[in-house]
């Protein structure tokens, strides 16, 4: 088993890093954050503030996620600005983009768009039993990732009403599915009995064209690709990393570039879950334990050769909780996801809010939490494309 093979849902996973190129910035421990909670506001009935699950974020701290009801059995479009939750239609909410436009699934997980008090539904794929939208352009045009029965993922376009599956003429299926504002989509390729090894894959619509994106090339050991993410400039966000037959486990974290070549950011030897970054190349790592005890541990990387340990960077982290997890991170560096207490029990959803120098630090807050049912966590990671 690989260690960042997926499960069989084939949802996304991983983490790794470079270490070998620019030293450390010396205006890089300068960097802070405010530790925001999302759990403090009065929401109507049946709804529990506490129970917001975040999953995007527009630049400058504006937060898309579903919030729940107190038995979890109810969910609903969320939006988090300035201290205030508004609540939208039936369904969860995935993805955003600039006009306000939210991307996700009906509460019978059919893809669909929101906007409004308007609900748009993506029809079902022959076969899909499952789908979400999992990015979504400037231009409304959504990324829709297709689950059927065995869990294989199907990727499509969708677009003012029309449908089309796309063609990446790759011989085993794909997981873990990432769009930027062009349509321009990186996947990774699932292990097969004919293939053992993961790939990761870039999509051009313009051209028809699928390019590999193989492992970094100045270490023979790194055998496996992961993708993350990928930016407007077609850049792609991932890992290169060994086996777990390997006699010591390695990974690097990094970006294909436009030709295809992969730059490592940080060389590791942990075994981290997801990666994320934005457009002023800020990658974050984030390692959850929402199944039982474990690292719950997240990483800033500013700049090529420099890992920061995120919670050190919080100037008023809650006492007791780690930064278990985070899911986005926006073009101004603001950061969502979620704390968890000491057992992994408890998990509280936050925002951190880069502090500018000389701006004084905020005061202590105090955060209330929720406990995710494992179902809940389950679904979560079928939603989102980084998680395994």
């Amino acid at each position: 088993m690989l260690p960042k093979s997926t499960l069989s849902c084939g949802a996304g996973a991983a983490t790794a890093l470079v270490l070998s190129l620019a030293a450390p910035a010396a205006h890089a421990t300068s960097i802070r954050y405010s530790y925001v909670p999302l759990d403090h506001e009065t929401v109507p009935a049946p709804y529990v503030a506490n129970n917001f699950s975040p999953s995007a974020i527009l630049d400058g701290g504006i937060v898309v996620g579903t919030i729940y009801d107190a038995s979890f059995a109810t969910e609903a479009i969320a939006v988090w600005r300035n201290g205030t939750i508004t609540i939208g239609q039936a369904g969860s909410g995935n993805v955003v983009n600039a006009l306000g436009v939210i991307g996700g699934a009906s509460p019978s997980n059919q893809a669909a768009l929101f906007l409004g008090n308007s609900t748009t539904l993506i029809p079902r794929l022959p076969g899909e039993t499952t789908a979400s939208v999992v990015d979504l352009s400037l231009s409304g045009l959504a990324l829709v990732q297709s689950l059927n029965s065995s869990y294989t993922q199907t990727y499509a376009y969708y677009f003012a009403g029309t449908e089309t599956v796309i063609p990446f003429g790759l011989p085993d299926p794909v997981f873990g599915g990432h769009m930027n504002q062009w349509g321009q989509v990186a996947v990774t390729k699932e292990e097969s009995a004919t293939d053992h090894f993961t790939r990761g894959y870039r999509y051009d619509p313009l051209t028809g064209k699928t390019t590999p994106l193989v492992p970094y090339a100045g270490d023979p050991t790194d055998v496996l690709a992961l993708v993350q993410g990928i930016n407007n400039r077609g850049e792609v966000l991932g890992y290169s990393y060994t086996n777990a037959s390997a006699p010591s486990y390695h990974e690097r974290v990094g970006v294909w570039n436009a030709a295809g070549v992969y730059q490592p950011y940080y060389y590791e030897t942990i075994d981290t879950n997801a990666l994320y970054f934005n457009d002023l190349d800020q990658i974050v790592i984030t390692n959850p334990a929402f199944f039982g005890p474990g690292v719950g541990t997240s990483y800033l990387v500013p700049q090529a050769g420099t890992r920061l340990d995120l919670a050190s960077l919080v100037v008023n982290l809650p006492s007791g909780l780690s930064l278990n997890s985070v899911v986005g991170i926006d073009d101004e560096g603001y950061i969502i996801g979620y704390a968890s207490d000491a057992a992994y029990v408890n998990f509280y959803p936050f925002l951190l809010v880069p502090l500018a120098d000389g701006q004084s630090n905020p005061g202590n807050v105090d955060v209330y939490g929720f406990q995710f049912p494992i179902s809940i966590i389950q679904d979560l990671i079928k939603r989102f494309s980084h998680q395994k």
